[in-house]
């Protein structure tokens, strides 16, 4: 015979193990709430490049770490067992459902529940691809050398180092004019590839170099000035390079 208890709150007869503290399951969660919620209900979404917003632009795989780093605990001692992530659609829009499974202990019992929430994937676009629609680019780098043949290894050196940055779904190069003389123009969606392309390009080869900046206009939201940089990087003839 199964021993049965009365729950002095909801006068259930429940067995013994399914007693937390004084009340049974039913009553312990009726007194306490869910101590997992979500801090967001949308998560951006860029339309042009898939990636997603959470501190930062971010591939769409890793669109747990931007729910995981939203999760707000209402108590210490609460782990995580597992989760999935289900696309769903909402409301005819895009949308993520997450099941998280979590723990936690209350007198001396472990206590497993599942959480779950319906996400929207609000589109947008994010500012790398608005600048690329708008054929706006920060950068630009003048390649120059003598001649119609281009020193060895510089555009090996220019693919390698933009490598990274494609893989992530971000158009370093948005367009590259060749000249009638030796040499070509490189338009970089942003500043800092365009640093690191000098950078290595000039640790590698030492040619002349020089950099100018150009007022382009004014961020109104950030309040500061916008300049688009040239940097010129003229390189010796190709039996003279590294």
């Amino acid at each position: 015979m199964v021993l049965k208890l009365m729950c002095p709150k909801c006068g259930r007869q429940v067995k013994k193990e399914d007693f937390l503290g004084k009340v049974c399951k039913v009553c312990f969660e009726e007194q306490n709430p869910e101590p997992m919620t979500l801090k967001i209900s949308s998560i951006p979404l860029c339309t042009n490049c898939g990636k997603i917003y959470g501190h930062k632009w971010l591939p769409r795989k890793q669109i747990w770490d931007v729910i995981k780093s939203n999760i707000q605990f209402s108590q210490d001692n609460l782990y995580l067992i597992s989760y999935t992530l289900k696309d769903i659609i909402m409301s005819g829009r895009q949308g993520v459902q997450a099941n998280i499974r979590y723990y936690y202990k209350h007198g001396g019992k472990k206590i497993v529940k599942t959480f779950s929430k319906s996400l929207f994937l609000k589109t947008t676009t994010c500012p790398i691809c608005g600048k690329i629609k708008g054929n706006y680019h920060e950068a630009i780098i003048q390649i120059r050398y003598e001649g119609k043949e281009e020193p060895k290894g510089v555009w090996k050196l220019i693919e390698q180092t933009i490598r990274p940055y494609e893989e992530d779904n971000t158009i370093a190069i948005q367009d590259k004019g060749y000249l009638k003389t030796g040499g070509y123009d490189l338009n970089i969606t942003l500043k800092t590839i365009a640093n690191t392309i000098v950078k290595n390009l000039r640790n590698a080869f030492q040619p002349e170099y020089k950099i100018s900046h150009r007022l382009v206009g004014f961020d109104m939201p950030a309040s500061k000035k916008k300049y688009k940089t040239t940097y010129l990087l003229r390189f010796p003839p190709s039996n003279e390079s590294l």
